[in-house]
């Protein structure tokens, strides 16, 4: 009976503070109480929309470049608020050990119609997640994201969209860059030639769930463009007017493609004859999703 009662006064005790916590007060073990307790956050910098769209890029151009002692040891986390964040004719160029973070891919933009190589620019040791880029041209290329020479770079839950140059449009385009990716797409649309990925200059993508998609150009439209690189996809899918994978150059590269939806004839198309390149199709379908047998050249 005793122990009974006590645990009624533990309860008690304990929807007490519930309680008190709900309306604003804390209650510490000691009685003491505290009305109100700020979250004072370190390494993470919160942006907001501010006002008009241009106001809102202004603002997150200006949080990046407030953070000065990034490092491996001191990592930083921008966290963006659901909103549109333009940048005009601006370059969200990232710094190493620095996330940026969205809220989500449909409530999350950041946009750009610069005549540079990229909306954003990544950098090494970083993640981009839960959010939307576009690129809606201004110069001659347009790509939502640009990476060179990177060896560690991520992206998760991103939207990739890169349309409006008069030349090559893409969703990504990377250089001499190791990229890993999970549930993004990657978008291009319009220009002489569009692809939603293209890989150049002994480059590496891993992927995982993503869709590579390429609208209408006046010329080529590749879901993913490999040049001299190596491409490996998962549970991916692959959608382009002229091909669904093209490999561009003379020199080395793979794409391995397994559990993926490759959708146009001619699936694998390489350029160059010469070109020491490879593919593997494991267990993949069609548009129809109709099994594609498995394949693989040389």
């Amino acid at each position: 009976m005793k122990r009974n009662f006590e645990r009624v006064l533990v309860f008690v005790f304990l929807f007490l503070m519930g309680t008190g916590a709900a309306f604003g007060q804390l209650i510490f073990p000691d009685g003491s109480e505290q009305s109100s307790a700020g979250v004072v956050l370190t390494q993470t910098v919160v942006v907001s929309p501010v006002g008009t769209d241009a106001q809102n890029g202004t603002a997150l151009l200006a949080a990046l470049a407030g953070i000065t002692d990034n490092a491996a040891g001191i990592p930083y986390l921008i966290k963006l608020e659901p909103g549109l964040y333009d940048l005009g004719t601006s370059v969200l160029t990232m710094k190493e050990y620095v996330d940026i973070e969205g809220s989500g891919q449909g409530i999350t933009h950041i946009r750009s119609t610069t005549s540079g190589t990229g909306t954003i620019v990544g950098a090494d040791f970083t993640e981009l997640r839960s959010l939307s880029v576009w690129h809606g041209g201004g110069g001659t290329d347009a790509n939502a994201l640009y990476a060179s020479g990177l060896t560690f770079f991520t992206l998760i839950h991103v939207q990739l969209l890169g349309s409006g140059g008069s030349a090559n449009n893409s969703g990504a385009l990377l250089s001499g860059s190791t990229l890993k990716a999970q549930h993004c797409t990657f978008t291009g649309t319009g220009g002489t030639d569009a692809s939603g990925l293209r890989l150049t200059n002994t480059s590496t993508a891993v992927l995982k769930d993503c869709k590579m998609m390429a609208g209408s150009a006046s010329s080529t439209s590749y879901g993913a463009a490999v040049g001299d690189s190596y491409l490996t996809a998962r549970q991916c899918e692959f959608y382009g007017n002229t091909s669904s994978v093209i490999f561009l150059g003379s020199g080395v590269g793979y794409a391995l493609v397994a559990g993926s939806q490759i959708a146009e004839e001619p699936r694998f198309w390489i350029t160059d004859i010469g070109a020491t390149v490879a593919y593997a199709v494991v267990h993949c379908f069609d548009q129809s999703f109709n099994a594609i047998l498995d394949d693989s050249a040389p």
